[in-house]
């Protein structure tokens, strides 16, 4: 006997073994737009707290991204405080590499390390769903959500 098949008794094809029955197929769902069905205008089409962790993935690549195509207020805030937060965080970076004062160049070295757990902070409290706004760059971001000049 070869490997691969079992033998099967004829008129065994049609029958399913008891078990667990198989996922559904992949494809449009009722709505005919994916799983969800037809999403509101203005949103990417995911739940709001997958686009809030998003948002701080690559800070203000992606923060750009979804403070463009998403229009809910939670995402636009977690995307304007990451896009904000990223630049200070660069700035930081910036400076630490700039300034070779020992004093100075420690401080900046300590600041960007605590930018770092800030950002893990960020990206769990978004995908959480969580509105975890940072004391000044979060009132920024609330400023730019409420009034977009």
């Amino acid at each position: 006997m070869t490997e691969g098949t079992t033998p099967r008794e004829p008129g065994e094809e049609g029958r399913r073994e008891p078990g667990p029955s198989p996922p559904p197929p992949l494809g449009p769902g009722p709505g005919g737009s994916g799983w969800g069905g037809p999403q509101p205008p203005g949103t990417t089409g995911m739940p709001e707290n997958t686009a809030s962790g998003l948002s701080y993935v690559a800070l203000f690549l992606t923060g750009a991204i979804f403070f463009v195509l998403d229009r809910r207020p939670e995402v636009r805030f977690h995307a304007m405080q990451s896009i904000l937060f990223g630049a200070a965080w660069v700035v930081i970076g910036v400076l630490r590499r700039a300034i070779g004062v020992f004093p100075l160049d420690l401080v900046f070295y300590l600041a960007w390390l605590a930018g770092l757990v800030t950002w893990v902070v960020l990206l769990v409290r978004g995908f959480q769903g969580r509105h975890f706004k940072l004391p000044v760059i979060g009132d920024l971001a609330e400023q730019q959500v409420r009034h977009p000049s």
